[in-house]
């Protein structure tokens, strides 16, 4: 025995430097598989004791269960190695597995505490103001298992793992940029969770338990674990091992990477120390400064982002300066903290934002003050003049099919169009006419803040229990789309025209229906749909899939000008199962199961007939495999990486359309088409699923349009549209799915592809040509 533990000894120390390289958990799992590499998975389970023994730790008060429960895990992953599609880090799993045999123990030792005549362990939580910390774990995991794994996973690495941003996304392939979203989704989702649960607690408690000590050394359980994974373990060990067996698969939820989240939800940066009487916090700088990622305790310069300044004046309608107006960033990918200044005496005002880490729409800044209507900017500046203008309140009240009010329903600002002078009187004078000139009308208002994922959350209220709401500082004379939610109602869009004494009456029926600033909104009941999301081959769940669905007749008759059609939104959870809630109730639904952007699956629709009543309708939809494309876009001159647009599209000929599906649904509209677009980061690396079979990507540098920002703009060649590429007549691309029309000329590069059924990952780079600049006088 003791010969065996030296060569442990001695193995665990050999692999100390190997474990520092970027080989994934997925390759040194392999390798034990193949191989039988002890020094493999002695590198595992020196990478990862640390978490697995914190977790046991925390859910245990028995030093001795705890450790035992930690070697039962890493023996599962033994017994589990070769039977497991392995992702490309363990981390998920292992933590997953830990709380279930932790769980375990706690369940055994509850009983051994009941036979031996002592206190149990208390099993339900207690309300918030009387909660202990061990408590407060279980009720932040309860949190932490309602989010996608994709947003898990980097929390369980960088928080518990103590990797930094780089180390997390090298461990996960993935980029540096996807990473920082997905922890600041993470973050954000968690946050808001705890708030809904009343969970405020100080960030002291929070912060302790996440930094106590797992009290044993990670080198005697590292050798303790391989004792036991290569020769007979306690018995202890082994019954902990065959519990989890015996009641099957091992389900993936988390514990402690929730309080970390919610550190940082409550406004502690991320593995960086908290400020204390003895270290107080530095002072403030004139311009405020948003951290979109918190510094990690090893900041690497990459991480450091480049900041917008933002500065101007606030004016009201007779221009004189505004005095505390605030501002909001109306951002759909990072979720941009509200700047916590306002306007001076002088309405002037100075803060600064992140720049974004990958290329991305434009986002709006948005200034407000009691007493008047908003205005805002498209793009973040220094030298902005908002101009506030006269309020008109809406107010509302929501009742059912019934009469009865709907309270609690929330009423969130979608978004808000408006015009240049004159526009609102022309669209009133035009509105009574033909649904084509309701139409032309409604673009006479071509201003607009579009709900880029944060005009809701800043600006919403709840219904009463009357059903009735208010909301102000819209502005007169603009048209704000209301968008209505709640708990068994189907989401409804209300576009209100703010001006007194307008009169909707005698308009034709058209989808382009307009409501008065004081309105009675009529909502139905939901048709919830459940179901679960599969790989089509293994029939796995897949979970972390986004899913969207819309009752067919909203489709059909959804507006095009202020806003489209409900089309509620969620994901499934870890068994790859969804409930969407907010469908209104309709002959059909159309689903659309959609996989993020370059992972491994392609999206599909689904549809389902309805059934009679509100019961819930239970469906399924199973996902092929697509083919992973990356690539870099650079500019050809200077080998620097191009922010890009990137757009994929099977071509018509392509004779895997049949199999693989999904891009052109038959019987519904073309905005429910569906194609992969995405964004490069700012370094014009890209990652998209395309289908097996012939396809075109497009290449258009960010913010190009037709200009192409000074790249020249390509044009289909001969052989192109002879191969029916390319429409002789039009000149587009002869493709399917939304925006399928592409043409060859507004794009700064191209290229056909016809990836094999078989393949997983393929490469493209393009690079990108300045565009000759004509000579003086023309010559």
């Amino acid at each position: 025995m003791a010969n065996r533990s030296a060569v442990l000894r001695q193995v665990i120390r050999s692999v100390a430097q190997a474990d520092k390289s970027a080989a994934s958990d997925r390759d040194l799992l392999q390798r034990f598989v193949d191989q039988r590499d002890q020094a493999a998975f002695s590198a595992l389970v020196r990478r990862h004791t640390p978490m697995v023994l914190g977790v046991c730790q925390r859910a245990l008060s028995n030093r001795q269960d705890a450790e035992d429960a930690c070697q039962a895990t890493f023996l599962l992953l033994v017994k589990k190695a070769k039977a497991e599609r392995w992702q490309a880090s363990i981390a998920n799993w292992l933590y997953a597995t830990a709380r279930k045999v932790a769980g375990n123990a706690r369940v055994a030792a509850r009983r051994r505490a009941r036979r031996e005549g002592k206190a149990a362990v208390p099993e339900a939580i207690q309300p918030v103001d009387r909660i202990t910390g061990r408590e407060l774990l279980a009720l932040l995991d309860e949190e932490l298992d309602k989010l996608p794994a994709r947003y898990r996973e980097p929390l369980v690495l960088c928080c518990l793992e103590g990797l930094t941003r780089d180390e997390a996304a090298t461990r996960l392939g993935i980029p540096l940029g996807t990473l920082k979203i997905r922890l600041e989704r993470g973050r954000k989702r968690l946050g808001d969770a705890l708030t809904l649960r009343g969970c405020a607690l100080g960030a002291g408690l929070l912060a302790l338990a996440i930094t106590s000590p797992a009290g044993a050394s990670p080198s005697r359980m590292c050798e303790a674990i391989m004792a036991a994974a290569t020769g007979h373990p306690p018995a202890a060990v082994a019954a902990l091992v065959e519990g989890v067996a015996m009641n099957g698969v091992v389900k993936k939820t988390m514990l402690m990477a929730v309080a970390v989240a919610a550190v940082v939800a409550l406004g502690m940066g991320m593995g960086s120390a908290t400020n204390t009487a003895a270290n107080p916090a530095p002072e403030q700088p004139k311009a405020e400064v948003l951290k979109e990622n918190p510094p990690s305790t090893k900041p690497q310069a990459a991480d450091v982002p480049k900041v917008i300044p933002v500065s101007g004046r606030v004016l009201d309608p007779d221009r004189k300066p505004v005095a505390g107006a605030k501002f909001t960033v109306i951002d759909d990918e990072t979720g941009t903290p509200v700047p916590k200044v306002t306007s001076g005496a002088d309405g002037r005002f100075t803060f600064q934002i992140p720049y974004p880490q990958t290329v991305r729409n434009p986002r709006q800044v948005v200034a407000s003050a009691p007493g008047f209507g908003v205005d805002w900017i498209s793009e973040p500046r220094e030298d902005a003049v908002f101009r506030l203008v006269p309020d008109l309140p809406i107010t509302g009240r929501v009742i059912d099919l019934q009469g009865k009010p709907v309270a609690g329903a929330i009423v969130a600002v979608d978004n808000v169009h408006a015009g240049p002078s004159g526009a609102f009187d022309e669209m009133v004078k035009n509105w009574k006419k033909s649904a084509n000139e309701q139409e032309k009308a409604a673009h006479k208002l071509d201003r607009y803040i579009w709900n880029r994922g944060g005009l809701g959350q800043a600006f919403h209220n709840k219904t009463a229990a009357d059903g009735t709401f208010t909301l102000s500082g819209f502005g007169k004379d603009r048209v704000v789309t209301l968008f209505v939610s709640g708990c068994g109602i189907a989401d409804t869009y209300a576009a209100v025209a703010t001006r007194a004494g307008f009169d909707p009456s005698g308009a034709p029926k058209t989808p382009l229906r307009l409501y008065p600033p004081n309105f009675t909104l009529v909502v139905d009941l939901d048709k919830p749909v459940t179901g679960v999301v599969r790989d089509e081959t293994t029939k796995a769940p897949l979970p972390g899939t986004r899913v969207t669905g819309a009752s067919l007749t909203q489709v059909q008759f959804g507006t095009y000008m202020f806003h489209a059609w409900p089309s509620p939104t969620t994901t499934t959870d870890k068994e790859g199962k969804f409930t969407l809630r907010g469908l209104a109730k309709a002959k059909a639904y159309v689903i659309v199961a959609d996989p993020e952007e370059g992972t491994e699956h392609l999206h599909r629709f689904g549809y389902v007939l309805d059934t009679t009543g509100f019961a819930a309708i239970t469906t399924g939809i199973d996902l092929p495999r697509g083919v992973i494309l990356t690539g870099r876009v650079t500019d050809a001159a200077t080998g620097a990486g191009a922010p890009s647009r990137v757009f994929y599209r099977p071509l018509e000929k392509n004779a895997l359309l049949d199999k693989f599906g999904g891009y052109d649904p038959p019987d519904l509209p073309a905005p429910w088409h569906r194609g992969r677009d995405t964004k490069t980061d700012f370094d014009g690396r890209y990652k998209i699923t395309v289908m097996p079979g012939a396809g075109v990507v497009n290449f258009q540098a960010y913010g190009a349009g037709v200009n192409g920002l000074g790249y020249q703009k390509t044009g289909a060649t001969k052989q192109e549209i002879d191969d029916g590429i390319v429409d002789r007549q039009f000149g587009h691309f002869r493709t399917v799915g939304q925006g399928g029309m592409y043409n060859p000329e507004y794009m700064n590069a191209y290229k056909v592809i016809s990836p094999a059924a078989t393949d997983r990952t393929a490469t493209l780079d393009v690079t990108l040509r300045e565009m000759e600049m004509p000579k003086p006088g023309g010559k």
